[in-house]
């Protein structure tokens, strides 16, 4: 469905399976194997005009996190499944930043890498309603002074708000979450699973089920 909606959400063009083009690389499953379509990918963005905004969506950590037969044995197996395709995954990315650093458009980029959502989880924080919805969102610029790691409430609507707001853009916009850059601004994260809604507001969770808090 990635086709439909990129043209809904405002997208000049996507690229998938069938502009890549070479079913070779072909995972069997979800689409091109991850290592493979970040290299294409870096290559198609050097194509674009700057400046230019570009996402990209990998899909070898998911299930049932196939690995490349040529790297059959690289990564330990660890306790779960999934952790040899992340494993997989991560050597593809920074493989990707490998080839990205050598393109003119590098150093003046904004990355932001997060998940679209969890999956299995072993160490027992993530194994409750508030763990299973934690993801990483990462903010990486080449040669800027974003280091080190907030530990704060911030969600998936707080990174478009982010992004404009490390760009010092002042025109309107719409977004319903905050920059992670504003000190003052509120932090709470809103989700809702299995008809219960949570929100997580400093150091406590409510949940609500439509009858019970």
């Amino acid at each position: 469905g990635f086709d439909d909606f990129t043209k809904a959400a405002g997208f000049a063009s996507y690229y998938g399976l069938k502009e890549y083009n070479n079913e070779a690389d072909f995972d069997g499953k979800w689409g091109i194997w991850d290592e493979k379509f970040l290299q294409f990918t870096a290559k198609k963005v050097n194509t674009f005009k700057q400046p230019f905004f570009a996402s990209i969506f990998t899909l070898s950590s998911h299930h049932p996190y196939s690995i490349p037969p040529q790297y059959k044995g690289l990564f330990r197996k660890g306790n779960l499944p999934i952790q040899q395709a992340v494993m997989y995954s991560d050597f593809a990315v920074r493989k990707f930043f490998k080839t990205a650093s050598t393109m003119p458009w590098y150093n003046n980029t904004l990355f932001v890498i997060s998940a679209d959502h969890t999956s299995e989880a072993w160490l027992p924080q993530y194994r409750n309603r508030v763990g299973e919805f934690r993801i990483p969102i990462l903010f990486f610029k080449p040669g800027s002074d974003l280091k080190g790691i907030k530990d704060k409430v911030v969600q998936e609507t707080d990174i478009l708000p982010s992004v404009l707001d490390y760009l010092h853009y002042k025109g309107k916009f719409v977004a319903f979450g905050h920059s992670v850059f504003d000190s003052t601004a509120s932090r709470f994260n809103v989700t809702f699973l299995n008809d219960t809604y949570q929100i997580i507001r400093g150091d406590y969770a409510m949940q609500f089920d439509g009858k019970s808090i």
